[in-house]
């Protein structure tokens, strides 16, 4: 019984689902150490806060690295309904421009990572 207890706890030790939680949890870690980047750099383009008009913006950008770490594409997720609204091109190209200049992910492989945007312009805000 004892060693069927212990063979039990070497497999579970030595699994593969076990490997899989590990990436699962290290590629959760570089997605929030990443967002949490561009939250403290990201600049807000003044005329996009100056709109009156009340309207949610989401998107989700897809960054590729290379096995050193370095960002080497940054583009709108391909399922992204894109949209001609002028405020909506200007706070993509702000968020590509935060990524961009953050430029290098502390990993050592190549990561696609998908980050969602969400944008609430208020005509209530008080901008000067």
């Amino acid at each position: 019984m004892v060693r069927v207890l212990y063979l039990f706890l070497l497999l579970v030790v030595l699994s593969p689902i076990n490997a899989f939680a590990d990436y699962q949890r290290d590629t959760f870690d570089i997605q929030r150490s990443l967002n949490e980047q561009i939250h403290s750099q990201l600049k807000v383009p003044a005329e996009v806060l100056r709109t009156k008009n009340d309207k949610d913006y989401s998107f989700t950008l897809l960054i590729r690295t290379d096995s050193q770490g370095r960002i080497t594409s940054v583009e709108l997720d391909p399922n992204e309904n894109i949209s001609n609204d002028e405020i909506y091109s200007k706070l993509v190209q702000s968020a590509k421009d935060t990524v961009w200049n953050i430029g290098y992910i502390d990993v050592k492989e190549d990561l696609v990572i998908y980050v969602p945007f969400q944008f609430i312009i208020s005509s209530k805000d008080d901008v000067n």
